[in-house]
């Protein structure tokens, strides 16, 4: 019996496990998918070859070259060091199948097995984590196809007995499968962490035994000594005298020998004493050095478990170092950037099992990690191994950087690079709709000319015709005719207005600069904005709460004033718009002013309590023609205006800081005039 057993498994499972490359685990999951394969292939093939007898050459082909299919990827697996992948394909042909086998009432006969035997075989195969999603699709392909309550489909009929014993019987073997799998990871874990401690008492108690053969040594030495001396003590009894005598001077040159020794030990002790005060002021200067700096330097195991921790730390992070000993990757980092920290360290781990990497080598990663705030904070992390004397890696030792303020600077750029291109884009587009533009803007003040009644040439034209001009008016009004190119002409004038803007956008301001009191142009522009009938049509300017934050005496620059007004004016109506969104009567509206001098430049800062803006519209806010106010309200073209104005036409900065539901706030950085600031009046 044993040896037909062998001969079955030697033929059956030889092409497929090749010896010595996989573990017992890896051995049964192969063996467990032949089996499978077979028994799928066999039931394949027979209803291939009924189909193909009765003439369904379609079905019976594609059942058979999935045989064929099924018989490639058995034959192909022992190529294959990890056979996962085919796990997954033939996992999926099997769903395919049963889904087929569900559709066309097979799953009512003995076709049933394979749907009741699919969770162990997903289960076994990939996993308690795959094994479950592949399991739970397969279930809701059955809930959906045995119930079908609003007939979507035109599937076969299952009787309500066999589909509440069927559900049953499936969620009882998927249940009791994931189960099983997971009791048998939490065994295997145990298993394995009892091995390694298994490991460690057999290390020590080979440590132990060396220890014990050395000291039975040198205890067999003495007792060889002993016997020679017993022996030399017998043979030169008779001569005691002289034996002594040269035993005593054998021992003085022994203790002059020691005392020689003890001078050069008291020697090295002096140099290692030297060596430990220098190790030690240089590991002091060091860590002085690791605690000061201001990016994070740390240190883990081979687990990811912190074994060090900078103070810098709660500067970066608001965690403590001792906080920051017990956190686990998975809550510092983000969900994204933890999946891509684990794979780069299998990657890692795989090059260092291989031996043929470079052990100086070093990783940089940009992750977005967590604060203790919950706020998230993007860092560059360089990570390299930590190795021992014998270059093994031992710990991973890791520098990570926060990089903030350059992924602002990136946006910045990829910003005014998209913005000088739309320039141009926006100056072809505009001279070439003003042409037209200007032809249907005469075009209708001529037809409203030519319409009028206060003309005495179209008085004269009607009568010559036998009309009444009157009549003509009123017919033309009946018939909404005039309201037609009024509309023509409000629609043309805004489009002239578009066309403005975008000339604006796209070319430099051919006024000269000139220098300007920046607190007068910012009050100037709060006047205008509080006067604009537009805005007090959607929101009472004048309602709004102005806090004024300026600096004595008030920043000089050299600029167009009109434009600077304009830029202004235009944040101070984006502001009030978003005010406006809020509909609570306890409400205080307020927009907060910040004028002042830094390093060389004018900052304003335009900030209100609004309900703010997401990530998302913040990246576009700048873009030409991208707004968020309702159809007819914007053209999309303020923000991109004012951001040339600032940039191209004035070499300063704007940028916009918001989170949802804490307002927001407009940063422009302009240069400060050459000439000295002017005092405040």
């Amino acid at each position: 019996m044993g040896k037909t057993r062998e001969l079955f498994n030697k033929i059956l499972f030889s092409s497929v496990i090749p010896r010595n490359e996989q573990d017992v685990e890896e051995t049964g999951r192969r063996r467990l998918f032949v089996i499978f394969l077979l028994l799928l292939i066999v039931p394949l093939l027979i209803f291939g070859s009924i189909w193909t007898m009765k003439g369904s050459y379609s079905f019976g082909l594609s059942d058979i070259t999935l045989c064929f299919m099924l018989i490639f990827f058995i034959l192909l697996l022992r190529r294959m060091r990890k056979g996962l992948i085919f796990y997954r394909i033939t996992t999926l042909l099997l769903v395919c199948i049963l889904t087929y086998w569900l559709y066309t009432g097979a799953v009512e006969g003995t076709a049933s097995l394979w749907v009741i035997a699919f969770p162990s075989y997903a289960f076994f195969l990939m996993g308690r984590r795959e094994g479950l999603y592949w399991t739970v699709l397969v279930f809701a392909m059955c809930l959906l196809l045995f119930i079908d309550p609003w007939h979507f489909t035109d599937a076969y009929r299952y009787p309500t007995p066999f589909v509440i014993r069927h559900l049953g019987t499936l969620l009882l073997v998927l249940l009791f499968t994931y189960n099983y799998e997971s009791v048998k990871e939490l065994f295997r874990d145990g298993m394995r962490s009892e091995q390694a401690d298994l490991v460690m008492e057999r290390n020590r108690l080979v440590e132990a035994k060396a220890k014990v053969d050395s000291v039975n040594a040198l205890l067999s030495n003495e007792v060889e000594i002993r016997e020679k001396v017993e022996d030399e003590l017998r043979r030169h009894r008779d001569n005691l005298e002289a034996m002594v005598e040269e035993r005593t001077n054998a021992i003085l040159y022994k203790n002059e020998q020691l005392g020689k020794a003890l001078e050069e030990l008291a020697s090295v002790n002096r140099e290692l004493s030297t060596s430990r005060e220098r190790l030690a002021a240089s590991e002091s200067r060091y860590r002085l050095l690791a605690d000061n700096v201001t990016d994070l330097i740390w240190a883990t195991d081979m687990n990811l478990k912190f074994q060090y921790v900078s103070p810098s730390v709660y500067h970066m992070y608001g965690y403590t170092v001792e906080e920051a000993m017990n956190l686990m990757p998975e809550k510092l980092n983000t969900r994204e950037s933890f999946e891509r920290i684990a794979r780069a360290y299998q990657v890692q781990v795989e090059l260092e099992n291989s031996g043929t990497a470079d052990p100086d080598r070093y990783v940089t990663l940009d992750v977005d990690q967590i604060r203790k705030d919950g706020s998230i904070l993007p860092v560059e992390m360089k990570v390299s191994f930590l190795r021992n004397e014998e270059k093994a890696a031992v710990g991973i030792i890791g520098v990570t950087r926060d990089i903030s303020e350059r992924k602002k600077t990136q946006e910045i750029l990829i910003q005014t690079e998209k913005m000088m291109t739309v320039g141009g884009l926006a100056a072809g587009m505009a001279h070439e709709i003003n042409n037209p533009l200007s032809i249907i803007l005469s075009s209708a003040q001529n037809m409203e000319n030519r319409l009028s009644a206060g003309r005495a040439a179209n008085a004269a034209i009607a009568e010559k015709y036998g009309l009444s001009l009157e009549m003509v008016r009123v017919f033309l009004d009946e018939r909404g005719i005039f309201r037609y190119i009024g509309g023509i002409q409000e629609a043309g004038k805004r489009a002239s207005e578009i066309v403005k803007n975008m000339l604006s956008f796209s070319r430099r301001s051919e006024s000269s600069p000139r220098p300007h009191v920046l607190k007068d142009l910012v009050e100037r522009s709060i006047d205008l904005a509080s006067k604009d009938y537009d805005l007090k049509k959607k929101y009472d300017f004048r309602r709004i709460r102005i806090v004024r934050n300026y600096e004595e005496p008030s920043p000089k620059i050299d600029c167009v004033g009109t434009e600077i007004e304009q830029v202004i004016i235009n944040l101070l109506k984006n502001a009030a718009y978003a005010i406006s969104e809020i509909i609570d009567p306890h409400f205080r509206p307020e927009i907060g002013i910040t004028l002042l001098g830094r390093d060389g430049f004018a900052v304003l800062d335009i900030a209100d309590n609004g309900p703010g803006i997401d990530r998302d519209r913040i990246r576009r806010i700048f873009e030409p023609f991208y707004t968020t106010k309702e159809p007819g309200s914007g053209t999309g073209l303020g923000l991109s205006v004012s951001y040339f104005i600032i940039t191209n036409n004035h070499h300063g900065t704007i940028s916009v800081e918001s989170e949802p539901g804490k307002g927001a706030r407009f940063c422009i950085r302009l240069p400060l005039s050459q000439t000295r600031p002017v005092p405040v009046k």
